[in-house]
């Protein structure tokens, strides 16, 4: 299992974003970022694997794509357990989406 946390925080650093978002992104980035590493592996060799998981996800053009949906999710606050939710039908829009 690699690291890919400094990786992509790296990426991210120009962004300037809240720091909670920040990491929220940089653990889901570096979780697919893993999957991809480890699909690779299958067919080539691990520094090739990392390279081509590298630039497959993190490339100039496929995270401002990625941005551009993150900035668009709203980002709720927390609930405690048994609080009714109050936008059951856009919080479903969103993870449809």
């Amino acid at each position: 299992m690699s690291d890919w946390t400094g990786c992509v925080r790296s990426r991210l650093a120009g962004l300037h974003l809240a720091p909670a978002r920040e990491a929220e992104i940089v653990e889901e980035l570096s979780q697919h970022l893993e999957a991809r590493y480890e699909e690779l592996r299958l067919t080539t060799d691990p520094g090739e694997a990392r390279r081509l998981a590298i630039e497959e996800l993190l490339g100039p053009d496929a995270l401002a794509d990625r941005m551009r949906s993150l900035r668009q999710a709203r980002v709720g606050g927390s609930i405690a357990p048994g609080e009714p939710r109050r936008f059951i039908a856009a919080d479903l829009w969103q993870d449809l989406r």
